[in-house]
């Protein structure tokens, strides 16, 4: 964005400035209009958009022009300048009893209030002499730019009705501090207008800037902004289990979400038939009507009654939608295959895609059972997809499964074999190696995390370890990756042995991972013996860009979170990195006071693995969706451009249902 800003002397007289007002004027706000005399693009308050060669600028950007206050530039970091701060966010009820002034087809719900040029009031005298003007006002905007310069916004008129507010109020902007913004209004003798007054504000009838309102709210606080004043959105797509597993944002800042819908005969059989569902919200958490019916898509993949899992959401630059997972049923009666489908915009499946829409993958000529979990793009487009496949039967275990395909849907056959490679890392079973995530790099480079059974132990309850991966772009391992010539690493995360030393094994969980610009990686999942026989810690874990421990983290590389003392079960399933270095963590953990039901996970660390004690006050905290014990599973995190956390899952209801569970946070 560029911050663009306009100030102009104002007089308290008539509209053509010749007669001068015998009466004092104050708070006079300039509102925006949509004018059809002189013409603006319609659904927005700007006319004569231009690009700085004098040609017609593109008038879909006009309405991604947002209105702010004026800032300065200190260190390349804008701040407000609180001279030139005087936006003015209306009320819908407010905007309605204005009503609409002729040649106007709407009156928008922000404005700019004129300001004494004494700095201390927003009162003009009367009877201002011919050359006396008493005001300064100033118009304040954020421009978007453009990948082409030549294609910015260079020149434009915005059109403004200006009437007298009967009310002194202060809007703070994102860009600006509660405490900042406290202190402006208390120089004006004003009120502060805050979230709890104004989440969003109407430019047009189709458009709503939602980044504008800016909640009090402290930092881990439920925004007041989202869900109606709840902070959260509970959405049922059938009467019976809905789970969201996966959230992509779009660059309006819509939220897609992807799951499982229960098609089958209810509670008692929670995994018989289930669907892809998705839905779509707009940036408030309401549903997105254009979207699928109602904002909401459900499709089977496999056949007949089959269990289809949607694990992974990728979103194409032409809007749209690919996802990942593993359906039962496909290909027979019998195991589970991998699958991959694309929608349309707006919901739908693309018929353009693989066949019908859907590509269905049998990893291996033997394979019995193949799941898919984690989906990235290459820079040319293409969908690289990981998972674990078992080969044979269950005596040999898991194999660690990496796909590439067009972003069309066929198998690359430059990549491994007929587009996949396995990995094996160790040949214990039934548990083996299972990919559990992936993210691509801008050298199109692969880093993959999940767990393996190390040598000399039988399963899961024996012990797992973290294993981390490097592929090179054409699907080989990067032996210069793991510190050890293999191109991964394996590495315990909790300790081997118990509060009284004896010898045992940590059952190390990694769910997923986040790569940072300086090329390390963060991965998050959860680990047990802790010190204890019983319970299981969130695990924040970072590696070097070259795939060893980074010991300036935590401890050795390593930081353990209980989210409660005594808690039974905390896991992270996701990560995600804010622009100031800090780690959002999301997950699940189990309730204290009872047996059954679980809570939202939220945690953030500082750079150096530190928990934040700037947020929720201790860095961490739970979130409880439903009523009493229910069940609440947080499966998925995304960062909103305002910087907001919303958290994705399910929610158990009393009638023993699950809903998709949306929650946001203030960041």
């Amino acid at each position: 964005m560029r911050y663009l800003s306009a100030t102009y002397d104002v007089r308290n007289a008539s509209a053509d400035g010749a007669t001068a007002s015998p009466a004092a004027r104050s708070n006079l706000t300039f509102v925006a209009v949509d004018a059809s005399a002189p013409a603006t693009i319609s659904g927005t308050a700007v006319s004569n958009f231009k690009r700085f060669d004098g040609s017609a600028a593109d008038a879909s950007l006009a309405p991604k022009i947002v209105p702010t206050v004026g800032m300065t530039l200190t260190n390349g970091v804008p701040s407000v300048n609180a001279s030139q701060a005087d936006l003015q966010a209306l009320s819908s009820s407010e905007v309605t009893a204005l009503g609409v002034p002729s040649g106007a087809r709407d009156v928008f719900q922000y404005g700019f209030v004129v300001r004494n040029k004494s700095g201390t009031g927003r009162t003009l005298p009367a009877n201002p002499g011919p050359s006396q003007f008493d005001g300064l006002i100033t118009f304040a905007v954020k421009l978007p730019l453009q990948a082409n310069a030549a294609n910015d916004p260079y020149s434009f008129s915005l059109v403004f009705e200006v009437y007298a507010d009967s009310a002194n109020r202060v809007t703070r902007v994102s860009e600006e501090t509660v405490a900042a913004a406290q202190s402006r209004a208390a120089a004006l003798g004003a009120t502060l207008v805050d979230a709890d007054t104004i989440c969003t504000v109407r430019t047009a009838s189709t458009n709503t800037l939602y980044g504008l309102g800016v909640s009090l709210t402290a930092p881990g606080g439920r925004d007041v902004c989202f869900g109606s004043g709840s902070g959260q959105v509970l959405t049922a797509v059938t009467p019976l289990q809905d789970v969201i597993r996966a959230m992509v944002l779009q660059p309006d800042g819509k939220i897609v979400v992807t799951g499982t819908s229960n098609q089958g005969t209810g509670p008692t059989a929670p995994n018989n038939n289930t669907d892809v569902a998705v839905a779509r919200y707009l940036p408030d958490g309401t549903l997105d009507a254009t979207f699928g019916t109602g904002g909401t898509f459900s499709t089977p993949v496999g056949a007949g009654a089959s269990v289809d899992t949607p694990q992974a959401i990728v979103r194409q630059p032409d809007g749209k939608f690919v996802i990942a997972g593993s359906t039962t049923n496909a290909g027979g009666t019998t195991g589970t295959d991998m699958f991959l489908i694309r929608l349309l915009p707006n919901g739908g499946l693309d018929s353009s895609f693989g066949t019908a829409g859907k590509v269905v993958i049998n990893a291996g000529t033997a394979a019995i059972n193949n799941f898919a979990f984690g989906l990235d793009q290459q820079s040319d487009g293409k969908l690289i997809i990981v998972g674990y496949t078992m080969e044979g039967t269950a005596a040999t275990g898991y194999d660690i499964v990496l796909g590439r395909y067009s972003k069309d849907g066929a198998p690359d056959a430059t990549f491994g074999s007929n587009g996949l490679v396995l990995t094996s890392i160790t040949t214990n079973g039934p548990s083996g190696d299972r990919a559990q995530d992936l993210q691509v790099l801008p050298d199109d480079t692969i880093i993959v995390v999940g767990t393996t059974t190390p040598a000399g132990t039988t399963g899961d309850t024996n012990g797992n370890d973290t294993v981390l991966l490097k592929y090179r772009a054409n699907g080989t391992l990067d032996t210069s990756f793991g510190g050890n010539g293999t191109g991964y690493s394996v590495t315990p995360i909790g300790p081997n042995r118990d509060a009284s030393g004896v010898q045992t094994a940590s059952n190390d969980i990694a769910n997923a991972l986040v790569v940072q610009p300086d090329g390390s990686t963060v991965v998050v999942g959860g680990s047990n013996n802790l010190g204890t026989t019983t319970g299981q810690d969130i695990s924040v874990v970072k590696f070097t860009a070259a795939g060893v421990l980074d010991t300036t983290f935590g401890s050795g590389g390593k930081v353990f979170v209980p989210m409660v003392a005594g808690s039974v079960l905390d896991v992270a399933n996701a990560v995600q990195r804010q622009p100031d270095g800090k780690l959002v963590v999301s997950g699940t953990s189990q309730n204290t006071g009872s047996s059954t039901g679980q809570d939202f996970a939220l945690l953030r660390l500082n750079v150096n693995g530190t928990l934040d004690t700037t947020f929720a006050g201790t860095g961490k905290e739970l979130l409880a969706v439903g009523a009493g014990t229910a069940s609440d599973l947080a499966s998925a995190l995304v960062i909103q451009p305002n910087g907001r956390i919303v958290l994705g899952g399910q929610s158990l209801e009393a009638t023993n249902n699950t809903n998709f569970a949306l929650v946001r946070v203030q960041p």
